[in-house]
């Protein structure tokens, strides 16, 4: 008898063919239910992944970097459109790249053979730009025939364009592809582009925006599906307190000056005295912002780099100088604040005088001046004045506490600290102790280094920009105000996300008395016919002012060495009611008085309107 026969059902009960069919029906169902488990629930993603990673690539629509702007809404930066291709060489699979390679070559007008060749440079990366800056027309090609290889990105981007180039470069600074740690830390997609320098960096998280993305599906069928996963949000527009007609007469009076003399560099800034509010900001040498922008080379980054005149520094806050003369003011507000010397008294200047039994100390040129006080000091800037200040100090309160109270009052003008500007790189001075000459120096504090601090040499330094706050705060009533260079910033609904304002860091605790006693002072040097700064006196602006040199020297980059001095000019003059202080800094450009005609055109020009031929 078969089996079957033997399982036949009998006609009274129980079916055993049915419980057998029931059986193999019931594994066969659990089977494949433990396979769907496994497919959809325990690898669901990783299988989803698998399948779609042969259908779908992506599009990353770079968002509009925020534009920038002078304070009277002219551009300095904006954008221009242009489109790229990446590869994500982890998610190539065997025999793609030469199918995208194939592709490329096809499309008229694009070239595939260096692409090869950037892959093998771009070795270590995950992504690689294979294509930039193509048009249009052949980006929306390439869609159409790469848009089923997951490995291809399809990026519209933008060419950050400065309008001023050189003139402004300092102040907005560049933009550069992220590296990979910025990547990381600002969650940024590959080959995105981010502040660098200047404004571009420290405002960098408004400018930005948010990308967008689209992700291209292609059907069995050839048929091609996008999908928008995320719109791109353009970044704010950045307003400046900087004028660029201020900005470009200054740039070029300066540049001339030093391209005539052949001096090493230099810086120049204006701001409100009041406010703070810059308005002009230069540093030469410069560089072009365009170059970053636009890609610069190995060669010409190199250039940059080694040029021993430092083009990419911003001297106007990250150089460290001893600011000579024009520290005068700054010590006669200690003199005056503590009582030290009475303005009026005069005081005979020799042209040298012995100040212990070993050092001899002089006028510049050894000049005999004669008979000066505080306002005469200033105006024809006396060295020996000032150090009859210093010794006065001494006498009040002994030898080794007089330079201490002296400090008090520097450390109200910020010397020894950041201004706060809004830039990055910006670098603090330095005043003159007996702690810091015995640190570095490892030696006494002799009567010596008093009559050098108080002259502002020595182991003094300060930046120029530092140097234009503490001016302002002689002329606002004694505040030492921060810096600033961005007004406002507007989102795209013109709505303010940011804005500055005024603040005043410290307060220099005078009378209008005693800050009369300086200006006049000040105002003397370019009214008196031995003012150092008299090249002003027939220039409108009501100038005051003070000139400096310093000497100075230092071993470049390449090992050359450079002597000579530094010269400055700082103070303030008018225009339509608003009261500017000004610096002017040459680096090794010699005595202070050559850098006056520097701000005597500016102002000059300003007068007239910037005619042409004004300087």
């Amino acid at each position: 008898m078969y089996l079957l026969d033997k399982l036949a059902p009998s006609k009274k009960g129980f079916s055993f063919i049915k419980l057998f069919y029931v059986a193999i029906s019931c594994l066969i169902i659990g089977i494949l239910l433990s396979n769907l488990y496994s497919l959809q629930i325990l690898h669901g993603n990783e299988n989803l992944e698998q399948a779609v990673e042969n259908t779908y690539s992506k599009k990353i629509v770079q968002a509009p970097r925020g534009g920038i702007f002078d304070k009277n809404l002219k551009s300095l930066a904006q954008n221009e459109t242009y489109y790229a291709i990446s590869l994500d060489l982890s998610k190539l699979k065997g025999g793609d790249l030469d199918e995208i390679l194939e592709q490329i070559g096809k499309v008229d007008g694009l070239e595939n053979e260096d692409i090869k060749a950037r892959i093998e440079e771009g070795k270590g990366k995950d992504t690689i730009e294979i294509l930039d800056r193509i048009t249009k027309e052949h980006f929306d090609q390439l869609v159409d025939v790469l848009a089923e290889f997951a490995s291809v990105t399809f990026l519209e981007k933008s060419i950050r364009k400065y309008n001023y180039g050189e003139i402004s470069s300092h102040v907005i600074g560049y933009i550069g592809e992220a590296n990979e740690s910025e990547i990381e830390n600002e969650g940024l997609q590959p080959h995105s582009y981010i502040g660098k320098d200047g404004i571009e960096r420290f405002y960098d998280r408004y400018l930005r925006g948010r990308d967008g993305e689209i992700i291209n599906i292609k059907r069995l069928d050839g048929s091609l599906d996008t999908f928008k996963t995320a719109s791109e949000e353009p970044g704010a527009r950045v307003v400046l307190t900087i004028d660029i007609v201020w900005q470009k007469y200054l740039y070029e009076i300066l540049k001339n000056s030093i391209k005539e003399e052949k001096i090493f560099g230099g810086s120049a800034v204006i701001m409100e005295s009041d406010t703070g509010k810059v308005i002009s900001m230069v540093s030469y040498p410069s560089y072009d912002s365009n170059l970053f922008s636009q890609g610069i080379g190995i060669t010409e980054f190199n250039s940059l780099i080694d040029d021993p005149r430092t083009p990419l520094l911003n001297r106007s806050i990250a150089i460290q100088a001893a600011p000579g003369s024009t520290f005068k003011p700054l010590i006669a507000t200690a003199a005056l604040g503590h009582d030290v010397v009475n303005p009026e008294v005069y005081y005979y200047s020799a042209g040298c005088e012995k100040i212990d039994e070993t050092h001899t100390f002089c006028e510049a040129d050894g000049r005999v001046l004669g008979d000066v006080n505080m306002y005469t000091g200033i105006a024809r800037s006396s060295n020996l004045y000032f150090c009859h200040i210093g010794k006065e100090f001494n006498k009040k309160f002994g030898f080794e506490n007089g330079i201490q109270y002296i400090v008090e009052y520097t450390d109200r003008f910020g010397i020894g600290e950041e201004t706060g500007i809004d830039l990055w790189g910006e670098v603090p001075g330095n005043m003159s102790t007996p702690e810091y000459i015995q640190k570095t120096q490892d030696r006494d504090w002799y009567v010596g280094d008093m009559c050098n601090t108080v002259i502002g040499q020595g182991a003094v330094s300060v930046t120029p920009i530092r140097m234009v706050v503490a001016i302002a705060s002689l002329v606002n009533g004694g505040n030492v105000m921060r810096p600033y260079l961005v007004e406002k910033i507007e989102n795209t609904s013109g709505n303010i996300v940011y804005e500055n304002f005024s603040e005043k860091k410290h307060t220099l605790e005078l009378t209008p008395e005693e800050l009369q006693v300086i200006n006049d002072g000040m105002r003397k040097a370019v009214t008196d016919s031995q003012g150092s700064a008299r090249y002003l006196n027939s220039i409108e602006g009501g100038f005051r002012a003070k000139t400096g040199s310093a000497d100075a020297s230092e071993r470049l980059n390449n090992g050359e060495i450079i002597d000579g001095a530094h010269s400055w000019v700082v103070g303030t003059f008018t225009y339509n009611g608003t009261d500017y202080s000004f610096v002017v800094f040459r680096q090794y450009g010699g005595r202070g008085y050559k850098s006056v005609p520097i701000v005597g055109d500016f102002v000059r020009c300003l007068y007239s309107d910037f005619k042409d031929g004004c300087y």
